[in-house]
Order: C-alpha cells, then sequence, then structure tokens
C-alpha cells in the first residue's frame, strides 16, 4: 500500500476507502509482474484485446508458497500474527501499479459501480429473494 494517498488517490481515482483482511483467510496469494495480488483479483491483460481476468489465469502468475507469503511472522515472544492483505476502493474502481513490466491496471475491492439494481438485488438476497417496499 505504500505510495496509496486518500486525499491525492491515485490513476483509479481517489481512494474512497481501505481494507485490511487476514492472509490466511483470504483467497491464494500470486506474484504477478512483480505484486503480490489476490488470486481473485481482476486484472487487465492483452495487448490489443484488452480483458479483465483472474489472476489465477493470467499469464505468468505464479502461486506463492507459505513461506513466501508469510503466512504467520513472531511479534513477540510467544506470540503470532498473521500478515494482512490489503484492498481499496476508488473513485473510478481501477488501481494502477507501477510494475517490472511497466503499468498494470487492477479492478479495486468494488470492481464496477454499483447503482439501484445491484443494492436492491443485494436487499432481495439478505431477505431470502423477497423484494420489500417501503414500510
Amino acid at each position: 500500500m505504500n505510495g496509496i494517498d486518500g486525499i491525492n488517490g491515485t490513476a483509479g481515482g481517489v481512494v474512497k476507502a481501505t481494507m485490511q483482511f487476514d492472509r490466511g483467510l483470504s483467497a491464494p496469494m500470486f506474484e504477478l509482474r512483480g505484486v503480490s495480488v489476490t488470486g481473485d483479483h481482476a486484472v487487465l491483460v492483452g495487448a490489443k484485446e484488452r480483458c479483465f481476468v483472474r489472476v489465477v489465469d493470467a499469464q505468468g502468475a505464479r502461486r506463492l508458497v507459505a513461506e513466501e507469503e508469510g503466512v504467520e511472522r513472531e511479534v513477540e515472544e510467544g506470540h503470532r500474527a498473521r500478515p494482512l492483505v490489503h484492498d481499496v476502493i476508488t473513485a473510478e474502481h481501477r488501481i494502477h501499479v507501477v510494475t517490472n513490466e511497466g503499468v498494470t491496471v487492477f479492478a479495486d475491492y468494488e470492481e464496477v459501480p454499483e447503482g439501484v439494481e445491484e443494492y436492491e438485488g443485494l436487499l432481495s438476497g439478505l431477505n431470502g429473494g423477497k423484494m420489500v417496499n417501503n414500510f
């Protein structure tokens, strides 16, 4: 998360939120173009026909083993802490990262903007498939 500034944002827009997840409970970690990233993150690939794919499916992605991930580290004697995976939500839902192959574009946590239909769908799911009107 070095270099991400919530005030000035990124090439993907202003950072609206930052999150931390327990790496041991997140999706498997991969190395892609020198960046450690979860396999379920979306990345923009292709020279001519650009499209997003999951990192796990991206050409050149390499699964990291537990030692490379740093699944556990000693914080103080007798106590262990699990490292964190950091993620952001940006205004444009894109994260532009300078990698060992130039700039790589990843989707942020939300991936796409949500509208009224998506929010209504989420409520329907929370309510067991029932659409609920005003009370």
